[in-house]
């Protein structure tokens, strides 16, 4: 009987390594991914600016009319709200696969229980709850939502329509869209995982 659970141990051992090397990678993979995206994010944001400054500088003719150009700002902003959905779920994928890493290094180190060698060698976590999942101010989220807020603004501001009394409840409410969707995914992960 104590054979067939060492075998057992040592089976569900091999496992977690292999596991701990996929999840890692996979965490990687996830940072890589979510990096790549907001490249791609400030690149399609910074097209229709780009368009605009060539064609007006080589003809005399405007390419676009400016109140056409706004109006494709403002549509550009509830585009960018969707982006940032995207780029929150790429981040919690990323915080899911982290914390699984944790969770297996957890399970060694208790295995091993030499707190002084851990002491040592130990510099990553060991906590399931870390990263924290629930974070407002990751800097590439912040600067999303800006971008987003500016590409909301801007228009109205050229269009003369940036009156106080309606941008900055508008400007208020854009960002709470943002807070609320990102603590509305939170909810949804955190139910799918249970945690």
């Amino acid at each position: 009987m104590d054979t067939n659970a060492s075998e057992n141990t040592s089976s569900f051992e091999g496992f977690l390594l292999k596991e701990y090397e996929n999840i890692a990678n996979a965490h990687f993979e996830s940072q890589k991914q979510l990096a790549l995206f907001f490249r791609y994010y400030m690149l399609f944001f910074s097209v229709p600016f780009l368009l605009l400054s060539l064609f007006e500088k080589r003809s005399s003719v405007l390419f676009i009319d400016y109140t056409v150009f706004n109006y494709i700002l403002i549509v550009l902003a509830i585009i960018g709200l969707f982006f940032y959905w995207f780029a929150i779920s790429l981040k919690y994928e990323a915080i899911l696969y982290a914390r699984t890493v944790n969770g297996i290094r957890n399970y060694f180190y208790n295995k091993l229980n030499d707190p002084k060698f851990e002491k040592v060698i130990r510099a990553l976590p060991k906590d399931t709850t870390i990263p924290r999942y629930k974070s407002l101010w990751n800097p590439l989220m912040i600067i999303i939502i800006l971008m987003n807020t500016a590409y909301l603004i801007l228009p109205f501001k050229n269009l003369k329509l940036f009156d106080c009394c309606f941008a900055i409840p508008m400007l208020i409410v854009f960002v709470a869209a943002h807070v609320t969707l990102n603590l509305f995914v939170t909810k949804i992960q955190k139910r799918t995982y249970s945690f």
